[in-house]
C-alpha cells in the first residue's frame, strides 16, 4: 500500500495482501472506512479460503489464489472519505472527490464528483467543469510545503476563482 504525504485516518484494509492500493496525499480518512482490495473467489466449489486460512493438512496450493481483484484501487489527492464508507477493489477515486458517510464505492468517481449512497452515486460537483480543469492543472497538492504555506489563506477560502488567478499569474 502506498498513502501520500499529509494525508491521515486508518482505513481498514480487507484483504490487502491480494490487491494493490495507492493513497494520494492530504486525504480525510474519517473512522471505520474500510478499503476492499481483494474478494473471496465466488467462482470457485467454496468460497472458503484455503490458501490464506492455511493449514498443514491441506495439500499446496501454490499457483491457485483464493481471492480475485479487479485491480489496483486509486485513491486520488484531496480526497475526503466519510465515516464507514467501503471502497471495493479495483476503483479509481479521482481528485477532489468527497465520499459520503456509509457509502458503498463499488465505481470510478470523477474528480471533484461528491458521492454518496449504497452503491454511491454522484450527487453533484464540488465545482464547474472549467474550474476542475484548472485545479486538475494547478494539482496544489504537488507543491513544495513552503509553497503551499504561502498560498494557503487561498486553499483555505471558499474564492477559488482568486485562487486560480494567484496562482496562474
Amino acid at each position: 500500500m502506498e498513502i501520500g504525504d499529509h494525508t491521515y485516518g486508518i482505513p481498514d484494509i480487507i484483504d490487502g495482501p491480494h490487491g494493490e492500493i495507492v493513497i494520494g496525499k492530504f486525504c480525510s480518512i474519517a473512522v471505520g472506512v474500510s478499503i476492499v482490495a481483494a474478494n473471496h473467489n465466488i467462482n470457485y466449489v467454496s468460497t472458503y479460503p484455503f490458501k490464506t486460512i492455511w493449514n498443514p493438512q491441506w495439500r499446496s496450493l501454490d499457483g491457485i489464489s483464493d481471492h480475485t481483484s479487479k485491480g489496483k484501487t486509486i485513491i486520488g489527492n484531496d480526497v475526503w472519505i466519510g465515516k464507514s464508507a467501503f471502497i471495493m477493489n479495483g476503483v479509481n477515486i479521482g481528485d477532489g472527490v468527497v465520499i459520503g458517510a456509509g457509502s458503498i464505492v463499488t465505481k470510478d468517481v470523477p474528480p471533484y464528483a461528491v458521492v454518496a449512497g449504497n452503491p454511491a452515486k454522484i450527487l453533484k460537483f464540488r465545482f464547474e467543469q472549467h474550474i476542475i480543469d484548472k485545479l486538475l492543472k494547478i494539482s496544489w497538492w504537488n507543491w513544495e510545503d513552503e509553497k503551499i504555506d504561502d498560498f494557503l489563506h487561498l486553499i483555505m477560502s471558499e474564492d477559488v476563482n482568486t485562487f486560480i488567478q494567484k496562482v496562474e499569474n
